[in-house]
């Protein structure tokens, strides 16, 4: 929604949709990004207002730079996991450098390129 007139409207098509199909929205579920200059105070459907959403797998942000803290944040996690893993195998030298070059820094190259890493 881009203006508070909207929630009405919003509400309307979910009863149809509800009405329709015999499903039942479940409100307590419902979260929300507050975007731009919307107001938190506008009640919508007892919403929660939330700061990072993730949506099937998707993370969603109120800014792009938040966004890429958050993903800078996951992903450097799970290399440094795999790092370590791949610390207790048993391999050769030429084996751990093909290891950090084909998993760890094609993982970091991959975000580097969607996102400016943070400090």
């Amino acid at each position: 929604m881009t203006a508070p007139d909207d929630v009405p409207a919003v509400c309307h098509v979910i009863q149809i949709y509800e009405k329709a199909t015999g499903a039942c929205l479940n409100i307590r579920k419902l979260k929300a990004i507050a975007a731009g200059s919307w107001d938190t105070e506008i009640n919508m459907m007892y919403t929660h207002y939330c700061t990072e959403l993730t949506i099937m797998g998707f993370s969603f942000t109120k800014t792009t730079a938040q966004l890429g803290n958050a993903i800078w944040t996951r992903e450097s996690g799970k290399v440094r996991a795999l790092a370590r893993d791949g610390y207790g195998r048993d391999l050769w030298l030429t084996q751990r450098i093909q290891y950090v070059q084909s998993i760890l820094l094609t993982k970091i190259w991959h975000m580097a390129q969607i996102f400016s890493a943070s400090k």
